[in-house]
């Protein structure tokens, strides 16, 4: 299943201050962790992951999953 490219939602103020809407549903809430995915854990020298990949259970779950799975140096 494919999933849309996030977005955000940008309104600014009466004294043009932005306030940001960070909108739910994106590819980024939906990280699976697949047999592909699984195989990359061997090559990586480095993980790198924000806050936002970690917005839903299922992504939180999967980056959870992939640390688990990268074997210690």
């Amino acid at each position: 299943m494919y999933y849309p490219t996030g977005t955000v939602g940008v309104e600014p103020d009466a004294d043009g201050v932005p306030t940001y809407e960070i909108r739910t549903g994106a590819a980024w809430d939906y990280i699976s962790f697949t047999p592909d995915v699984e195989a990359t854990t061997h090559s990586c020298s480095a993980v790198c992951f924000g806050s936002l990949a970690q917005r839903s259970e299922q992504s939180r779950a999967t980056i959870g999953k992939f640390l688990d799975a990268n074997p210690d140096d």
